[in-house]
């Protein structure tokens, strides 16, 4: 009975035994399992860091392009001030330059009138200078000379 016993301990042992190696083996997996697991969580976690820095980047380009949209819309409402102060003076220059137009036409009738006068008095002063010969003919070269002398002459 002590060696049916010993044998039965035996294979109890043995049974044991391979469960053991069996429970050994697995634990083993599982390590290996949780080593692949650990790996992929640390790739996961870099992904994520890489993720971070990329929104980080993204992020920071956004800001930008906002900071340069502020800057342009400041410079187009300076232009479109400009513009508008621009299209006063040209306002102003033409209502001068349509000023200018009149008066000068005023001038140009001016001048056409003086013009008139002008060969009006040539013409008059032509007559006069007609008139003056023949009344010189009439009253002689002496008569002329006497009262020419008297006129120089004090009373």
């Amino acid at each position: 009975m002590t060696e049916q016993l010993l044998q039965q301990i035996l294979d109890t042992l043995n049974v044991v035994k391979t469960k053991v190696e069996s429970l050994e083996a697995g634990q083993k997996r599982l390590e290996e399992r949780q080593t692949r697991l650990e790996q992929a969580f640390t790739r996961l976690e870099e992904r994520q860091t890489r993720l971070e820095q990329s929104f980080t980047r993204l992020e920071e380009r956004q800001t930008q392009l906002e900071e340069r949209q502020t800057k342009l819309e400041t410079t187009q409402k300076s232009l479109q001030a400009g513009q508008e102060e621009l299209y006063a003076l040209v306002q102003a220059l033409m209502h001068r330059q349509d000023e200018t137009d009149a008066k000068l036409e005023a001038l140009s009738m001016d001048m056409h009138k003086l013009h008139e006068k002008v060969e009006k008095n040539t013409e008059l002063l032509h007559e006069l200078l007609e008139s003056h010969k023949s009344i010189y003919e009439l009253l002689g070269e002496h008569e002329v000379a006497i009262r020419t002398l008297k006129k120089r002459r004090p009373v």
